[in-house]
């Protein structure tokens, strides 16, 4: 916690190991735990260092999300009804892990918020880190 001006303060977060993410087309909000960093805009030594920041790509455990699906048989018929348009999504989820966006800033208010990464987002970020492998050293 840090005072800053206007005897107002920060939050900032030093590690986090979970956040709160958001699946906006079937509705859900849960915790689940940070994997990795895959890519920031910002900077590409920021993914080596696994700093997060706002609009970073993270990859996510989809096991809470996954419980929840299976057990609300109105989200579950969704996710099928879906199904020829979500085939990358789909992908994901079964090996149990899930790609998600960072919406909020961590060095200010010490949380993490995001956003699950749809089909059409997911198509651009694999388009642009076939593009990016050459760039990073790892």
């Amino acid at each position: 916690m840090t005072r800053v001006r206007g005897g107002n303060f920060k939050f900032k977060a030093i590690s986090l190991g979970k956040g709160s993410f958001q699946w906006k087309s079937m509705l859900l909000n849960k915790n689940s735990k940070i994997l990795s960093v895959l890519y920031n805009q910002a900077n590409l030594k920021l993914v080596q260092k696994r700093n997060l920041s706002k609009g970073a790509i993270i990859k996510i455990d989809s096991m809470p999300f996954i419980k929840t699906i299976l057990t609300n048989q109105k989200s579950f018929i969704d996710l099928l009804k879906f199904q020829n348009d979500k085939m990358i999504l789909l992908k994901l989820l079964n090996r149990g892990l899930l790609i998600a966006r960072i919406t909020s800033r961590p060095g200010q208010t010490g949380k993490i918020n995001g956003v699950i990464m749809e089909d059409h987002d997911l198509k651009l970020f694999f388009r642009i880190s076939r593009k990016m492998k050459k760039l990073i050293p790892y």
